[in-house]
């Protein structure tokens, strides 16, 4: 399952709603005003992509193993009712 899981990210586009690049935006300006060199600019930028990254890897993951289980116990059940009509 891991292994597939790790195929279908690669092969998923992430798309992002207006309200996340609304706050992305607002967040940017607000960076943009702090006193921070450039290096801490980008290693700020640099923090908070990559949790937006683990962020959506994390709710992928996630909305594949509910969609299995959903999927399984979906399964679970047409095969009991199948056995109850035998």
């Amino acid at each position: 399952m891991k292994k597939h899981t790790e195929e279908l990210q690669d092969n998923v586009k992430i798309e992002r709603t207006k309200v996340f690049d609304e706050v992305a935006n607002s967040l940017s300006k607000y960076i943009n005003n702090l006193p921070l060199s450039s290096e801490q600019n980008d290693h700020l930028i640099k923090l908070i992509i990559n949790q937006i990254q683990e962020a959506e890897q994390g709710a992928f993951i996630y909305g594949i193993r509910i969609g299995a289980n959903v999927s399984e116990a979906s399964n679970i059940d047409t095969q009991s009712h199948d056995t109850l009509i035998q």
